[in-house]
């Protein structure tokens, strides 16, 4: 997805178009939160990042990506927090610290949510299906 991004970021440098800015303000925020995802980050900041009102950030990143830049950050921490339990082990409370989340609780909930089990119950399963497979 970064690769995409980045080429489509090139790509519309180029552009004396307008109504390219928003993209190309928008590949420089999701690159941040790609690159600074374990970090606080606060929409207020992403949108100085963007260049753009908090609003029209998240104008932009519903249009283009379908969901909110905090979803999106939600969404990457967790992916990063899976592969993490599944190859280490790391406490999950060390796991949720260390990809962004204040809350162990609260980074359960959403692990839960997008992953569709607990993160502890998901470290057991992913491991069985390792070793039968």
């Amino acid at each position: 997805f970064m690769l995409l991004m980045t080429d489509l970021c090139r790509y519309y440098s180029h552009v004396a178009d307008p109504a390219a800015q928003p993209l190309l303000r928008l590949g420089r925020v999701i690159g941040y939160i790609e690159q600074h995802y374990g970090e606080s980050l606060t929409l207020d900041h992403l949108a100085t990042i963007g260049d753009m009102s908090r609003r029209s950030l998240t104008r932009e990143f519903n249009r283009a990506l379908g969901c909110s830049p905090i979803e999106y950050l939600i969404r990457l921490r967790i992916n990063h927090a899976a592969r993490l339990i599944e190859n280490s082990d790391s406490a999950i409370t060390e796991i949720a610290f260390r990809v962004g989340f204040q809350d162990s609780n609260y980074f359960s909930r959403q692990f839960r949510a997008q992953m569709g089990s607990p993160p502890r119950e998901y470290r057991i399963l992913r491991r069985q299906s390792m070793q039968r497979g």
